[in-house]
């Protein structure tokens, strides 16, 4: 992902002069990398990569949108890792 945000997307961006990159459901890339118990390491990941999209989007001047698919219950037995 770091590759493509840092190589493919300002290549995109300037060859064909986008004004607008949307990208869906941005946690799932990293909700399937890190375990539960990792959290902290994906909300410090997930920092990062806004970041470097906020970064792209002023260099380039280019609005960047994320969305995200919003659940109650991540994980199926979400509560029972809370009390383990």
């Amino acid at each position: 992902m770091k590759k493509i945000i840092s190589q493919r997307v300002p290549f995109l961006i300037n060859r064909n002069g986008i004004k607008l990159v949307i990208i869906d459901s941005i946690a799932a890339l990293f909700r399937v990398e890190f375990s539960v118990k990792e959290t902290s390491q994906r909300a410090k990941a997930l920092r990062s990569f806004g970041a470097e999209l906020h970064n792209l989007a002023n260099q380039y001047g280019t609005c960047i949108v994320c969305v995200n698919q919003v659940s109650l219950l991540p994980y199926k037995n979400y509560f029972e890792v809370l009390v383990a």
